[in-house]
């Protein structure tokens, strides 16, 4: 199994999408700054855009999550709890399918060895021809509704990916700047204000 971080991964694909969140956490944590204000502000945010889902985002998150229960400027419930994005019990539901489609696959090639002729009759040329074409048209509705899945998929999907969790996060930042600086200058209006009295 390949790993990184010290999690072991299904598939390469999944150690992707870590390396991909590991790359998401060096640059969250460079711009964080010691406010816990702010912190709250960009753990919320990560929470609600869903960008991390392999357990070294969640890690990551979690450590996130400590330091703002800790934090006294922080109401604790002001934290959100960490989404748990996949059912386990639907996994072991699909583990226990599993052993059960292994089982019934043995069981059934054990039966068509058994049942074989020694010799069977030779498959002509047209039938082969016949039988590759069904298959072959049924691979390609499959593919090509795969294919659509995955485009439709792409298009309605509101999450960062690979593509633009750059320019996501560079958005938030600019975001949270524009909040500061617009609360710099009521601040100071109100203190000019006051100063004026």
């Amino acid at each position: 199994m390949p790993s990184i971080n010290g999690y072991d991964f299904q598939n390469e694909e999944d150690v992707d999408i870590a390396r991909e969140e590991l790359n998401k956490i060096q640059y969250i944590s460079d711009k964080l700054t010691d406010d816990p204000e702010a912190v709250l502000a960009v753990y919320n945010k990560m929470l609600d855009s869903k960008i991390f889902i392999t357990p070294i985002g969640v890690e990551y998150l979690r450590q996130l999550q400590g330091y703002l229960l800790r934090s006294p400027q922080i109401d604790d419930a002001k934290v959100q709890d960490i989404p748990v994005l996949i059912s386990y019990q639907e996994a072991l539901h699909y583990k226990d399918l599993e052993q059960e489609l292994t089982k019934a696959r043995t069981q059934l090639n054990s039966k068509i060895v058994a049942e074989r002729n020694p010799a069977p009759a030779p498959e002509t040329p047209s039938a082969k021809l016949k039988r590759r074409f069904r298959f072959s048209i049924v691979a390609i509705v499959v593919l090509s509704v795969v294919i659509a899945a995955l485009f439709i998929i792409a298009l309605n999907s509101n999450t960062p990916n690979i593509l633009n969790y750059r320019t996501e996060i560079e958005n938030e930042y600019a975001d949270w700047a524009q909040q500061l600086s617009e609360k710099e200058a009521e601040l100071r209006e109100r203190e000019n204000a006051l100063n004026g009295q």
